[in-house]
Order: C-alpha cells, then sequence, then structure tokens
C-alpha cells in the first residue's frame, strides 16, 4: 500500500497551499520539508534541494525543524556525491542539535559525517563519527538508529578488510533489526525487511570474503524468510483451530510461484483516507533512511507539534530467551538445509542478487547488480558455491512480460543463471529441481529458458519453485501434522464483464474475449481434485469473494490485467463475472483485504504483475 509519491506529492502540494494562504511559516516549513523527502526518494534531487531551503527560510523559529532540514539536505548531497557539501550541512545539523540538546538529531547527523567520510573513501576519519553515532544512539535508545550506525561501521571494516570485526557488527545490528520485528504486522515485517536487507547483503559479502559460503547461505535464507515464515506459521496455527488440511496437498506445496506484490488501488475509499494514506506513505517510508547497498544513514520527516521520540525504534527489550526462540523458529542451520533437500529429494539451487558497493541510493533504489551468489544443495547433503560477475547490461528485466518472445534474453539469463552450475543438476529430467530465486530473478521465466542450442530447460529438468528453503521445511511440516480437509476454488474463463466502474462514474470499457483454454484448464484441474470448477456466468466476483476464505488450494485461470482502472499509479486486478454486488474486477486492494488462509494460490493469466 505504500509508497504511492505522487499521491503523497498531489495532497501535500494542497496542504502547503492552504498553509502559504493562512502565512503560517511553521506548518509551511514542515511541509516544504516533507516534500523535499519525496523528490529525493524519487531521485528528483534538484527539485528536493529546492524545497528543503525553502523549508529552511520557513523555519527560523523551529530549530528542532531547521536540524533536520539541514540534515536532509546534506543527504541530497551526500547522493549525488558532494561529500564536502553534504558534510558541511550535517555539521550544520550537528551544531543545532548540540544546541537545543537533542542526543537523538545529533547521532543521526554524525552518522551521516561518518558514512560521507566512509563512501569518499576516508576511512579512517570515518570510524571514530561511526563509534559516536552507536554510542549516542544507545543513550537515547534509538534501536533503528543504533542498527543503523552499527551497519555503517560494518560497511567501512568491510572496505579496510576488517572481516571479522565487520561480522560481528552486522550480527549486532541485525539482532537489533529482528528484534523490532516483535509484535509487527506481516506487512510492516516486509516493510522493515527493506530497511535491512542491505546489512544481509553485507553479511553475505563478508562471509563469502572470508570462504564460508555455508554460513553465507544461512544469512540469505535468514534474510529473506522471516516475514513470509510468520505468516505462515500464524496462519497454520489459525487455520488447526477452525478446520484439517488434507494431505494430497503435500504433492502441490512445493510448487510455489511467488510474484512480486502488485501494488494496490484505492478503490472505493474516500479522498480523506487517501489523504490518510498519503501521510501513512510519508510518515512510515520517509522517517526510515537514505542508502547506499550496505550502509544507511536517515532522512528525517519532520513531525508538527512537540517533539516526541519515535516509538517504533524505542522498543523494549526482549530476553535473551524470548529473542533466541523467536530467531530459531525463523532461521534455518546448514544441516536443516541438507535435511529438506533429502526429504524433498530435490536439488535446491538457491540465488542471491549483490548491487554495486559503490551505489549511493536512497529509500528502496539499488545500484546495478554485480554479481550473483549461486548455492547448490543436493539431496546426498552436498553443498557448492558458484559466483557469476555481472556487466551492467546483463540483468535487466524491466518488461519482464516480454521475456519469453525474446530467444537471445532466453539464452543469456540460461547463460548467467543456469550454465554456471549445469554441472551440479540432475542428469536425469525426472528428478526435481527446486530453484529459490531472489528479487528480480522471481520475474525469470525458468521454464522457458534456453541453452545455445535452443533446448528449453523444461525439457531437460523438473522444475519447482520457493520463496525459502525455510518455507519448504515449515510446510512440510504443516503437511504432516494436519489431517486431511479437500476444501478447493478451481476458476476458469469467467463470463468478462463489458465495463468496471471507476471512482469517477465513467465506467472503464473492457474488450476481453473468452479464454476457451482457461475454462479447459480448470475443467482438467477439477477433474483430478475431483471437484467442481466454476465457469462462465458462476465464477462471480462476489461468489469467489466469498468462498476463497475457506479454501485449502485456489486456482484462477482468467484475464489478469495491470491497467490502472483508477488513475491512482497502483495497477491490477482479476476479471471475474460481474453481479448485481460487484462489477467483476477484483482488485489487487481488495484481494489484499481477503482471508485468504489456502496453502497454495495459483492465478493462470496473462498480466499478473
Amino acid at each position: 500500500i505504500l509508497g504511492n509519491y505522487q499521491k503523497a506529492i498531489v495532497f501535500q502540494q494542497q496542504s502547503l497551499e492552504i498553509e502559504i494562504f493562512l502565512k503560517n511559516d511553521a506548518r509551511a516549513a514542515y511541509s516544504y520539508n516533507t516534500l523535499g523527502a519525496i523528490y529525493a526518494h524519487l531521485g528528483n534531487y534538484e527539485r528536493a534541494i529546492t524545497q528543503y531551503e525553502q523549508a529552511i527560510a520557513k523555519s527560523s523559529q523551529n530549530n528542532l525543524l531547521k536540524g533536520q532540514i539541514y540534515h536532509n539536505l546534506a543527504a541530497v548531497y551526500h547522493q549525488n556525491r558532494n561529500f564536502r557539501q553534504a558534510i558541511n550541512y550535517y555539521q550544520q545539523a550537528e551544531k543545532i542539535a548540540q544546541q537545543i540538546n537533542n542526543s537523538s538529531l545529533e547521532g543521526t547527523a554524525i552518522a551521516g559525517i561518518g558514512l560521507a567520510y566512509a563512501t569518499a573513501g576516508n576511512y579512517n576519519q570515518a570510524i571514530p563519527y561511526q563509534k559516536r553515532s552507536i554510542e549516542l544512539a544507545r543513550l537515547t535508545g534509538d534501536r533503528k538508529l543504533e542498527a543503523t550506525a552499527l551497519s555503517n561501521l560494518s560497511y567501512t571494516l568491510w572496505q579496510r578488510k576488517k572481516y571479522s570485526e565487520a561480522e560481528k557488527n552486522l550480527e549486532s545490528a541485525l539482532d537489533i533489526l529482528e528484534s523490532l520485528r516483535l509484535g509487527l504486522s506481516d506487512l510492516d515485517q516486509v516493510s522493515l525487511a527493506d530497511t535491512q536487507f542491505r546489512s544481509y547483503d553485507l553479511l553475505k559479502r563478508v562471509l563469502i570474503a572470508q570462504n564460508q559460503p555455508e554460513k553465507a547461505l544461512e544469512i540469505a535464507e535468514r534474510g529473506r524468510s522471516q516475514a513470509f515464515i510468520r505468516l505462515l506459521s500464524g496462519r497454520s496455527i489459525n487455520q488447526r483451530n477452525l478446520q484439517s488440511k488434507q494431505k494430497n496437498q503435500a504433492k502441490l506445496t512445493a510448487n510455489f510461484t511467488f510474484q512480486p506484490r502488485e501494488k494496490l488501488n484505492f478503490k472505493k475509499q474516500s479522498k480523506q483516507k487517501e489523504f490518510d494514506k498519503s501521510r501513512s506513505i510519508i510518515s512510515n517510508n520517509l522517517n526510515s533512511s537514505l542508502l547506499t547497498p550496505y550502509a544507511e544513514f536517515k532522512l528525517i520527516a519532520s513531525t508538527w507539534g512537540n517533539p516526541q521520540p519515535n516509538r517504533n525504534n524505542q522498543v523494549k527489550p526482549i530476553n535473551r530467551s524470548q529473542r533466541n526462540s523467536s530467531s530459531s523458529s525463523e532461521s534455518i542451520s546448514i544441516n536443516e538445509i541438507r535435511q529438506v533437500a533429502q526429504q524433498q529429494n530435490a536439488t535446491l539451487v538457491e540465488y542471491a542478487l549483490l548491487p554495486d558497493a559503490d551505489f549511493i541510493g536512497q529509500g528502496k533504489q539499488t545500484g546495478k547488480y554485480t554479481e550473483i551468489y549461486i548455492w547448490v544443495v543436493k539431496p546426498t547433503g552436498e553443498i557448492n558455491f558458484r559466483r557469476t560477475k555481472l556487466q551492467p547490461e546483463d540483468f535487466n528485466l524491466q518488461g519482464a512480460q516480454e521475456i519469453t518472445r525474446d530467444q537471445a534474453t532466453l539464452q543469456k539469463l540460461h547463460q548467467l543463471l543456469i550454465e554456471p552450475i549445469a554441472d551440479l543438476l540432475p542428469s536425469k529430467p525426472t528428478e526435481k529441481i527446486i530453484l529459490i530465486p531472489h528479487r528480480e530473478i522471481f520475474l525469470v521465466p525458468f521454464p522457458a529458458l534456453q541453452d545455445s542450442q535452443a533446448n528449453y530447460l523444461i525439457q531437460r529438468h523438473t522444475i519447482l519453485t520457493s520463496p525459502a528453503i525455510k518455507v519448504l521445511q515449515l510446510t512440510q511440516k504443516n503437511q504432516t501434522s494436519n489431517p486431511d480437509n479437500n476444501n478447493y476454488l478451481i476458476i476458469g474463463n469467467p463470463t468478462n464483464p463489458v465495463t468496471v466502474s471507476t471512482p469517477a462514474e465513467n465506467p472503464y470499457r473492457l474488450d476481453l474475449v473468452p479464454l476457451p483454454g482457461a475454462e479447459a484448464e480448470a475443467k482438467a484441474i477439477a477433474q483430478i481434485l475431483q471437484t467442481q470448477a466454476l465457469i462462465g456466468d458462476d465464477a462471480t466476483e462476489t461468489k469467489v469473494k466469498k468462498l476463497i476464505s475457506s479454501a485449502n488450494l485456489v486456482h484462477i485461470a482468467a484475464h489478469g490485467l495491470l491497467d490502472d482502472f483508477f488513475s491512482t499509479g497502483l495497477p491490477g486486478a482479476i476479471i471475474l463475472a460481474a453481479d448485481s454486488q460487484n462489477d467483476g474486477a477484483l482488485t489487487s486492494d481488495e484481494i489484499l483485504e481477503l482471508d485468504i488462509k489456502a496453502d497454495l494460490v495459483i492465478i493462470s493469466a496473462c498480466d499478473t504483475g
């Protein structure tokens, strides 16, 4: 839901116009600062600098706000690698923080100074500032800043090839970040993961530099699986209280195909709710960080009124047993990874994309990928590690839906992802390979990849995918511990509506043809599972919404559209049959609101995001 910056700009501009009209400089300074942060996240640094300069001019009566703005202005210059100017503005923020006795702002500014020196290559100058920022973070109880500062120090130590020290500090940073997850919702956990994946990336590099590929695989798993594991664990507990599961699912649950989550529409919500969401965008995303791939410093979104401590960062200490219990339930050891390969009787292939170490990026921005790590775990327990260097043009999956039509791209991806490990893969086509993709690799159509002789990968191997090895372990446990319950929802070729509604009351016309192949697909699957499929007029949006919460397996073969029906910049809908209550467009925000407990959901459509 978060991340709709264009909508945030619209509402913030409206707020700013009112504040200027009322000659309320204090509120206008806040709005300019927030706009600067949004533009910085979007990479429009000239606009960001202009907004920050306007904010400074309006903030003469608020030293705390002025210090925050100086910090953010420094961050933009830092982004543009103007380190001298960045350090100058960080120091101004530090000076104000000392004048008003604000240790939190002082620690954040000092962290910025240290990182600026580090990214400029002045590591000896960076380290004292980074150690001081750790001290101030601990003094103020700002756990997020402490983790950030520890990661920054680790980045510098890594650059100086002090790998053991870097590893120790990264472990401490990740312990803090993982403790912050406790009590958060699933969506918030995924959001927090966005701010810490760089620490996981760096730790993988540090471990590989120390020739510890198996430990690096444990870290790769630890980084990618946590939110999924908590989601699956919580859902499993709830379902055991409500209903039993079926053993037949064991044949299907290994075949995960996770696509990146589509952004969500704000359909059927009022302007006030949209405004609230824009504020949520600002408070949740812009208060997080300005990041390099491995080092981080905070970007501050000021809050109106009396400054309050950031309670999201100042969590209650958790005892060691609680942390160890949480960590052990979500992590997976190298021996457990071997056991999963043996239990699945499959070769596990886990990928990790590593971004450019010299890139300085903000928010979710990352540099070009420079390397791929690949681990291969055989059913015998043998583990091999390979790495592939990348050129900037090697891994661009923009317009991924067109990949299957481009033979050269399919062969290039085969060269990058399969050829380095081809000698480690099983020789028999019936022997399973379970792929664990990473980031954009989730978009790769692995079965369609071609070798230099134009042979498809699916011709030589049985291919399955999963988001994490730990997920395979957990689903295997769920399958063996839950009794039968055959409850399937199979949908094929719904009757296409002519139009769908929009907030502007102007129907959006659809020109969609029937999908007889999708109907045949659904009927064939229903026959295998000994159930009835919803076909044509019977596959209404209302009926699907009603039945989906009790289904253990969902298979939808229908039109999938990425059109932005509601002009929000948040596209996506599955097209079902219309009825008197719903227009037939099951949008992505509506999907999020559904109580889906299924072990496996398959969307067989043209555009699935």
